[in-house]
């Protein structure tokens, strides 16, 4: 072990890579969280926009009123944002965890 310790050259290179790649790793991570939080942004908006569409679409609003209490939505304006919201979140996650396990498979492969 102590034939192993190299020249100061060595342990130079090596006090800088690791900051170096440490930095990469935040900077590819904080990448990760910005592109899903677009992702998630653009996808909402849509979905959202679709659901509206078909809610306000050959009156459907007087629909959900007419099919008795068991039927009943309280506020379908928001139940459509909270619903909407919490499948995209849940899609983006799963979405940005396949992919993050595909580039790890990769990153080990080699």
């Amino acid at each position: 072990i102590l034939q192993s310790r190299g020249t100061p050259a060595e342990w130079r290179s090596v006090a800088w890579k690791y900051p170096a790649i440490c930095l990469a790793i935040v900077g590819c991570w904080e990448l990760s969280v910005s592109l899903r939080g677009f992702v998630e942004v653009k996808w909402r908006r849509s979905a959202t926009q679709r659901i509206h569409d078909l809610y306000f679409s050959q009156m459907g609003y007087y629909r959900l009123q007419t099919h008795g209490k068991e039927f009943e939505v309280l506020d379908p304006d928001a139940r459509i944002c909270t619903d909407v919201k919490a499948m995209v979140e849940v899609a983006a996650a799963y979405l940005f965890s396949l992919a993050q396990a595909a580039v790890f498979a990769v990153i080990n492969m080699h």
